[in-house]
């Protein structure tokens, strides 16, 4: 499917088949979708306002330079997910604990991440290179083999951090 540049709001998706569409420069607010299979789909460019994502397969998705703002990912298969120079601000990744679902391998190059909570989250070898984390919640995430090369962590929660193979 193809919805670049494309208006989506209030809208409920549910079982949807959307691997590999396309929302470049398109807006979502206050969309929520569950049990859908988004893979590799393309939000570059995006805007993402209040929105709930969960339980939602989101694996190798771009949200390259995508803007996300109160949207919660709840339960979201996101590992190789592309936030790179994406700006996130009150973004939640919920469901992350215990659980099957990731954000290992996730891409966060030169993002800004503005109060995110990545609480108990797998961010097994994500890349933060250049990454700016202002007032984030890490605490007790799993940050073992993450590149934090240039990263900014300011004001961040790291109580219980696993940092085992991480590069500074």
């Amino acid at each position: 499917a193809d919805g670049d540049e494309a208006r989506l709001e209030r809208a409920e998706l549910r079982q949807l088949d959307g691997r590999k569409s396309t929302w470049r420069g398109a807006l979502w607010n206050r969309v929520r979708a569950g049990d859908c299979d988004l893979t590799e789909i393309c939000f570059a460019g995006a805007t993402l306002l209040r929105c709930e994502l969960g339980p939602v397969r989101l694996p190798r998705a771009s949200f390259h330079r995508a803007r996300i703002s109160q949207t919660t990912f709840r339960d979201s298969e996101l590992y190789s997910a592309d936030f790179r120079e994406a700006y996130l601000r009150k973004v939640v990744f919920e469901g992350y604990s215990g659980a099957t679902v990731s954000l290992s391998r996730t891409d966060f190059a030169g993002a800004t991440l503005l109060e995110v909570d990545f609480r108990r989250a797998n961010l097994y070898s994500a890349s933060f290179r250049r990454a700016s984390l202002i007032r984030c919640d890490l605490s007790g995430a799993n940050l073992s083999g993450v590149d934090l090369a240039g990263a900014r962590l300011v004001g961040c929660k790291t109580n219980g951090v696993d940092l085992d193979g991480a590069t500074w």
